[in-house]
């Protein structure tokens, strides 16, 4: 009799020392089935191989946190409609006020003959649509279509395409005459090539919230994630353009003898040219010209650290909206200030959004279309810079219970501050009795 045969025959399930090489284990129905060295050293790999797995999840997780912003959902929706609507109105309001004087500032026989034009074209790359108008019923005919353009540009109607019309028409007005630009039309070039990445016509449109998220004809070809991948990667370009600037015009400044001394806000606000009336009281108080001169060269040096930081990121944004304000109301500076200012709120869209839902009296919360969900989502601000989630409220377990019991629910893609359209991705609920924590 082989050792350890009568144990195995009266006592189940069980083995001797003996019997090293193999094992036995109970079944149901009182079999016996043996595992030799091949399982358990494939159990033993198996648990090696899902500690390594964890290991490297651990190490990967802070790695891939960049990338899971970037594609779980449309960041600053608010910040970039906005945006959109203030290069619109900067830009029908100069045309606006240069409809007496548009053929003297814009004209083929305005300012610069049209040799000269054709020839700074030709040399300095300065293409511009107004250059085909060879007489000025075929110019007006250019600049009311632009008037049209930027006018549908303010009020999100049209879309990319018109928003393309857009940049077209204000680099072909500034190329007939860059005299008038004050610094918002270099800022205007560069990121209204980064709006056309965004959803930026999905607020601050005057199209009813369901009309405004319609889909387009390129939506049907283009999958989901590469929308929301452009989307974002489109708000973080904008971003890092406001803290290029922000960081090189401190850096300038830092050079400069009147901002180190201090004194260079109360020279600029003493310059004729840029005068306003009333402003004379200001020069008699030197202490706050030279605190708000060295605040000023302060938060544009470290803005970029300050915007990484939620409790600084506020306060240096509205530190940078006030001196914006400022140049545009007392400098004269009115599309720079607020193509500016514009800017600041992509850091702040979360904020910016709350606000003019209270101005409104609308709510552009996301919620889910699942019945047993709560209706009234809690918005909570992230600490990035760029991200705030919304999370709902947790329903009742006897929703979790009849939510499970139909097998599936429905959830949708987190957005910064109001709701997108399209279809939402189906989270299947666990099943009643399970242990695994039931999704929030």
């Amino acid at each position: 009799m082989r050792p350890g045969s009568w144990i195995r025959r009266h006592v189940k399930g069980c083995s001797t020392p003996f019997e090293s090489a193999t094992s036995s284990t109970t079944i149901p129905g009182g079999r016996s089935a043996r595992t030799g060295p091949r399982k358990a050293r494939s159990r033993r790999s198996i648990r090696s191989g899902s500690m390594r797995t964890d290991s490297v999840q651990r190490l990967s997780a802070p790695m891939l946190q960049p990338l899971n912003w970037v594609l779980e959902g449309y960041h600053a929706v608010a910040a970039v409609g906005f945006i959109r609507a203030v290069y619109g109105l900067t830009t029908l309001g100069l045309m606006l006020t240069s409809w007496p004087d548009r053929h003297l500032f814009f004209g083929p026989r305005g300012l610069l003959s049209s040799t000269e034009l054709k020839d700074q074209w030709t040399n300095e790359d300065a293409w511009s649509v107004l250059n085909l108008a060879s007489t000025p019923l075929v110019f007006d005919v250019f600049y009311l279509v632009f008037m049209a353009v930027a006018l549908l540009t303010m009020l999100g109607l049209g879309g990319r395409p018109v928003l393309l019309l857009h940049y077209t028409g204000t680099w072909s007005l500034f190329s007939q005459n860059s005299l008038l630009g004050d610094g918002g039309d270099n800022l205007m070039y560069i990121c209204g090539i980064f709006l056309l990445l965004t959803r930026c016509f999905d607020r601050f449109t005057v199209l009813p919230a369901k009309n405004s998220r319609r889909t387009s004809v390129l939506s049907r070809w283009i999958p989901g994630w590469a929308s929301i991948l452009a989307h974002n990667t489109g708000v973080l370009l904008i971003a890092v353009q406001i803290c290029i600037v922000y960081f090189i015009a401190g850096s300038f400044k830092m050079q400069g003898e009147m901002w180190t001394s201090g004194t260079a806000l109360y020279y600029v606000l003493r310059n004729p040219e840029y005068h306003l009336p009333g402003m004379e009281l200001l020069f008699y108080f030197a202490f706050p010209s030279v605190i708000a001169t060295y605040i000023t060269v302060i938060s544009q040096v470290f803005f970029p650290v300050l915007v990484l930081f939620q409790r600084t990121r506020v306060a240096a944004v509205i530190l940078m909206m006030v001196f914006h304000l400022g140049i545009a109301v007392m400098m004269g500076l009115t599309s720079f200030g607020l193509i500016m200012l514009a800017c600041d709120t992509i850091f702040v869209s979360h904020h910016l959004a709350t606000l003019i839902d209270k101005i409104t009296g609308r709510s552009h919360a996301r919620t889910a279309t699942d019945p047993h969900t709560s209706p009234s989502p809690e918005v909570t601000a992230n600490a990035h810079p760029l991200k705030t989630t919304i999370t709902p409220t947790p329903e009742p377990i006897t929703n979790r219970i009849a939510a499970s019991q139909e097998s599936v629910g429905t959830s949708v893609h987190e957005s910064t501050d109001q709701p997108l359209g399209g279809p939402t991705e189906p989270k299947a609920f666990p099943p009643v009795g399970d242990n695994r924590k039931a999704p929030a």
